[in-house]
């Protein structure tokens, strides 16, 4: 099992935006998306030395989202006073962004980084996301075990 851990504010992947250009229909990534794509598999890439995975791979994900101000300070909303009221555990996120958007752009990562192949590759997933904890950085930890080809 391989595992890396991307920092910062986690992005999901956005709906293709379309224009016509001399006639001809031209479908592109958000802007948002592909700079976060590009910048998480600029880390991977570091962290991975090695040749695309070729066989079947798991991946397992886990989004930190970052923590709002009501789930650490009792204060009203502007404080920025460090009195935590809420345990610092990670809570669950229930809201936006999708899961299954994040784990979208997480795998494209992975392919531009060169981990794997394709994402195709990709027989099973394990995702998570929640807040990040009191004082952590909120991110992104990949986990790619490959399988063994009986």
């Amino acid at each position: 099992m391989w595992s890396c851990t991307v920092d910062g504010e986690p992005v999901a992947k956005g709906r293709p935006r379309v224009s016509v250009f001399r006639g001809r229909p031209r479908i592109r990534t958000p802007q948002r998306t592909a700079k976060w794509e590009s910048m998480a598999a600029n880390v991977l890439r570091e962290a991975w030395s090695q040749e695309p995975l070729a066989g079947p791979v798991t991946v397992s994900v886990l989004v930190s989202m970052p923590r709002p101000l009501r789930l650490i300070c009792n204060h009203v909303r502007a404080c920025s006073c460090s009195s935590l009221v809420k345990s610092g555990a990670a809570t669950v996120h229930t809201g936006k962004p999708d899961l299954d958007n994040l784990i979208k752009a997480a795998l494209d990562a992975l392919v531009r980084a060169g981990v794997v192949e394709d994402d195709r590759q990709v027989v099973g997933i394990a995702a998570t996301k929640h807040y990040a904890a009191v004082g952590a950085t909120p991110g992104v930890t990949f986990a790619v075990t490959p399988m063994g080809l009986n």
